[in-house]
C-alpha cells in the first residue's frame, strides 16, 4: 500500500497521541513508557514510505463509448505510478482534424496537471463540452500529454475522445469511423466502416462516392457511387475496396471517399469524408523527421523525436542518426549516442529517438543541438526533413 505525505503526518501524530496518555485515561502501571493497545503489546510500526524514484506518468485511454455532449464534461485520467519522489507535471493538449470536433464543441485546448513530492495516483483532465442543438453526428478529437517535468511519460500515443451527439434526427447521422487510413498495396481488400449514430428508429440509406487524388481506377476495384442500406436499428455498415497490387514503382497514392444523399430523416455528420493513402510496396520509402523542431524544458528528463517512413514499404530499411552541438553541449546538457533506426518489410510505423535531458543549476537560457539522419539503407531515401532541431529551455 502506498501512503501520501498527508497520511504519514497523520500516522506520526497518532503515534505521539498514543505515546502521551491524556489525564484521566487508563495507562499501564509499569515503569517503562511503552503504550498499550487493545490487542496487547506495543503499537504497530509506522507505515513504510512510498517507493523511491519519480515513477512514470501515463494517460489512461478515453472511454470508447464516448461522452454525451449533454453530460457537461468529458473527464479523462492521467496517472503517476511506480514512484513519487519529487514534483512532477505534464501539459495536455487537444488536436482536432477536418471532419472531427471543432473548438465550438468544447472549451479549452490545453492545460496543466501536477503531482507534489510524495504524491502519486490519478488526476483528472476535465474538458467542458458545449451542448448545442445542431445535428452533427458523433465527433472526435485527440488528446495528448507532453512537456513532462520530473517524471518520464509512458505510452505517449494520445487517446481519441468521442463526443456523442444527442441532437440527430429519427434516422440518425452517417459518418466514417475515421478521417484517414494508410493501407499497404499488398494488403488486399480494404474494409472501411460507416457508422450511424443519434437515431436508428427507421430504415435509412446513404451513398459513398470515390474521388481519385493521385490514383486511377487501375489501382482499385470500386463501383462509385455505392449505396449503403441501414435497416431499422442497424448502426454500422462496411465498404469493401479491393486494392490492386501492381509492380509499378509509384510512391504513395491516395483517393477520397465522400458520404452523400442521405435518405429523408437522416443526414451526413461532420466526418463525412475519408482519405485513403495507399503505401506502395514497390518502393522502399522516404525516411524523415515528423517535425523540424522540438522544445523541451531542462527538468523534463527526456524528449522523444519521431521519424517516419512514407511513400513505400518494400523491404527492410534503416537510417543512422547522430547529434551535433550548436549551443548545447552533449554529455553536459543532454545525452544521445549515435544509433540506427530499422524498419522491416511492410513496416511503416514511426520510430523514435529518445534524448536524455540533464538538469543543472546554471542559468543558461535556450540551448540548441541538432539531430541528423544519414546513410539510409535498402535504397530508401532521405526526406526533406533529415535534420531536426532540439531546443532546451532553462
Amino acid at each position: 500500500m502506498k501512503y501520501s505525505v498527508a497520511k504519514l503526518l497523520w500516522a506520526a501524530l497518532a503515534a505521539v497521541l498514543v505515546a502521551a496518555p491524556m489525564a484521566g485515561c487508563n495507562h499501564d502501571d509499569d515503569d517503562d513508557d511503552t503504550p498499550t493497545n487493545p490487542g496487547g503489546g506495543p503499537p504497530p510500526p509506522p507505515p513504510p514510505p512510498p517507493p523511491g524514484g519519480p515513477g512514470v506518468i501515463e494517460l489512461v485511454q478515453a472511454d470508447p463509448a464516448g461522452y454525451p455532449e449533454s453530460a457537461g464534461n468529458a473527464t479523462l485520467t492521467v496517472r503517476r505510478s511506480g514512484g513519487s519522489t519529487g514534483r512532477a507535471s505534464i501539459e495536455w493538449e487537444i488536436h482536432t482534424a477536418p471532419g472531427g470536433a471543432s473548438p465550438s464543441d468544447f472549451t479549452g485546448t490545453r492545460g496543466f496537471v501536477e503531482w507534489l513530492d510524495g504524491e502519486q495516483g490519478d488526476k483528472p483532465i476535465t474538458i467542458p463540452l458545449n451542448d448545442d442543438s445542431t445535428p452533427e453526428g458523433n465527433e472526435t478529437f485527440m488528446l495528448f500529454i507532453g512537456s513532462n517535468r520530473g517524471a518520464p511519460i509512458q505510452n505517449a500515443d494520445g487517446t481519441t475522445v468521442t463526443i456523442v451527439d444527442d441532437d440527430s434526427g429519427p434516422s440518425g447521422a452517417f459518418q466514417f469511423s475515421q478521417s484517414a487510413i494508410w493501407w499497404d498495396e499488398r494488403g488486399g481488400t480494404l474494409r472501411l466502416t460507416v457508422t450511424r449514430s443519434g437515431g436508428g428508429v427507421a430504415p435509412a440509406s446513404v451513398s459513398a462516392r470515390l474521388q481519385d487524388q493521385t490514383t486511377d481506377p487501375t489501382d482499385y476495384t470500386f463501383a462509385s457511387p455505392q449505396v449503403l442500406d441501414f435497416p431499422d436499428g442497424m448502426t454500422t455498415a462496411t465498404i469493401d475496396i479491393p486494392i490492386v497490387n501492381d509492380t509499378l514503382r509509384e510512391g504513395g497514392e491516395s483517393f477520397q471517399l465522400f458520404l452523400e444523399n442521405p435518405s429523408p430523416g437522416a443526414f451526413v455528420g461532420t466526418q463525412g469524408s475519408m482519405a485513403v493513402n495507399i503505401v506502395d510496396n514497390d518502393h522502399p520509402g522516404v525516411l524523415t523527421f515528423t517535425q523540424a523542431k522540438w522544445e523541451v524544458f531542462e527538468d523534463s528528463v527526456s524528449v522523444t523525436l519521431s521519424v517516419q517512413r512514407t511513400g513505400g514499404s518494400m523491404g527492410a530499411v534503416s537510417v543512422s542518426f547522430a547529434p551535433t552541438d550548436i549551443t548545447a553541449t552533449g554529455g553536459t546538457d543532454y545525452a544521445l549516442n549515435p544509433g540506427t533506426l530499422t524498419w522491416n518489410d511492410w513496416d511503416t510505423l514511426d520510430k523514435f529517438i529518445t534524448v536524455t535531458v540533464m538538469n543543472d543549476a546554471q542559468s543558461e537560457g535556450r540551448e540548441t543541438f541538432l539531430v541528423t539522419l544519414s546513410n539510409p539503407t535498402g535504397t530508401a531515401e532521405l526526406g526533406p526533413q533529415a535534420t531536426s532541431q532540439v531546443d532546451i529551455l532553462d
